[in-house]
């Protein structure tokens, strides 16, 4: 699973960084880049209880971004999240929320206006600790996903401000979570009856255990919106939604609106 795992990935991000080296002779920009942002978020795991957690943490964003005129635009983001998160019918549990995510988007220019192409995650890591459930209070979602990506912009008040409307609708998952359903092993490890004492595990999830999920039964979407102001400063708002079922009919659902502020720390016209 891992070999698969690591040829799938180099594949799509060689063809990326092959389109990304076409037509060099081009004039565009290049941007180093830091955000800091909140983000409000919900939660809700039916596999282990029908309550709603919702709450808000911080967000830190590192990345590079890229761009050939009239050519293409890539982007090499690192986010991480921190905060908690609350019951909303009552008020005994305290959890605890590390998000991080790892990705890299190509799109390539088809008009002044928009921009088609992909996005892959590298890491999407989620993790949630409740210590008042001691040895059951940490579960983690590990993953790697690849979307299809597009992108709409166009000057806005004046040529100051440039305006981008984004989304990314995930075509295929590889996944593991932990604990699953009935016990601290990956869900697919019990299914396949593989399950032993031996093997017991309620660390990180292991990719060797991981499954393979498409759209229709591992849906995942954002959508953002970009405004842009002159060549280092920007602001945007995040809404982002997810909903699988690693059990049948016991669906997992996580939504978050989040705002954040970019900086670009060096940006370069060539």
């Amino acid at each position: 699973m891992k070999t698969k795992l690591t040829l799938f990935l180099i594949i799509i991000y060689a063809g990326f960084v092959l389109k990304a080296q076409e037509n060099t002779h081009s004039s565009g920009t290049f941007n180093l880049y830091t955000g800091v942002g909140g983000v409000y978020s919900d939660y809700q795991d039916v596999k282990f209880s029908d309550v709603r957690f919702s709450g808000i943490r911080g967000r830190f964003q590192l990345g590079f971004q890229k761009e050939k005129t009239d050519k293409y635009l890539w982007d090499l983001s690192m986010d991480v999240d921190y905060g908690k998160e609350h019951a909303q019918t009552h008020n005994i549990a305290d959890v605890t929320i590390i998000n991080s995510f790892i990705f890299f988007k190509y799109l390539r220019v088809i008009n002044e206006n928009f921009l088609l192409g992909g996005r892959v995650d590298f890491l999407d890591l989620s993790s949630r600790t409740d210590l008042g459930l001691m040895n059951n209070g940490s579960s983690v979602i590990m993953g790697n996903s690849l979307y299809a990506s597009a992108t709409y912009r166009r000057p806005v008040i004046n040529d100051n401000w440039l305006l981008e409307a984004s989304i990314d609708f995930s075509l295929m998952t590889l996944q593991d979570e932990l604990p699953s359903f009935a016990a601290p092993y990956s869900q697919n490890l019990l299914e396949n009856g593989e399950a032993t004492y031996e093997n017991y595990n309620t660390s990180l999830p292991d990719y060797k255990d991981a499954k393979f999920y498409m759209f229709w039964n591992n849906s995942r979407i954002q959508t953002e919106i970009n405004l842009k102001f002159k060549s280092r400063l920007s602001f945007s708002y995040i809404w982002r939604l997810r909903r699988f079922s690693v059990v049948d009919d016991y669906p997992t659902t996580m939504g978050s609106h989040t705002i954040v502020v970019r900086y670009n720390i060096v940006h370069r016209v060539k």
